[in-house]
């Protein structure tokens, strides 16, 4: 997928495709098809740093809350959720610096990392990983202790109870600790 930005300065009714979409006007989020949407659409009262992934997002300010989804990011002050997963799109809620404007490009760099990090493709690298791993596993000592440690983690919904090897997978990876237990599940579905 090649990866594309657009500014939406005007409201106009169709359908946004670009891989990042930064709205200035607040549309309406189900208009746009896209993997990133940064919004201005808030309820605003503060402004802030957003923080996704440990790291500060420099092109971009926050100025509210987000009340859809899965919280994925928060103010670096107010400790606010400023930024979620929600229908496998990643929704910050604020705008970027004038000067990004200009040249969006910068933008797009520095989300590059946060979109490859959270994208739902990691769910089925670990996935495909995790079943290499036990079927390795098994050719060599015929049985695979590792099944045991990903049901239980699967059970209780814990997936510090893998063993390192399968920590190791999920971290290369990229897998959120909600996310790694939706790879184990499928992982264990594949294998039976």
């Amino acid at each position: 997928m090649s990866h594309s930005i657009e500014i939406i300065r005007t409201p106009e009714k169709r359908q946004y495709s670009a891989h990042i979409v930064v709205d200035l006007v607040g549309i309406d989020i189900n208009l746009i098809r896209s993997n990133v949407i940064i919004t201005s659409r808030c309820i605003k009262g503060f402004y802030d740093i957003p923080i996704i992934k440990n790291k500060d997002l420099r092109t971009v300010y926050s100025c509210g809350t987000i009340d859809v989804g899965q919280a994925i990011g928060y103010g670096k002050f107010t400790g606010r959720p400023v930024a979620a997963l929600h229908s496998n799109k990643i929704i910050i809620v604020g705008r970027p610096f004038n000067i990004y404007l200009r040249r969006p490009t910068y933008i797009l760099e520095e989300l590059r990392e946060v979109v490859l990090y959270l994208s739902p493709h990691n769910v089925e690298c670990a996935k495909k990983k995790i079943v290499e791993y036990i079927v390795r596993e098994r050719k060599a000592n015929r049985i695979s202790k590792s099944i045991r440690y990903l049901e239980l983690a699967l059970k209780n919904k814990d997936p510090s109870t893998v063993p390192t090897a399968i920590v190791e997978i999920l971290e290369e990876c990229n897998v959120t600790d909600e996310d790694a237990i939706s790879a184990i599940g499928q992982a264990l579905n594949e294998l039976y």
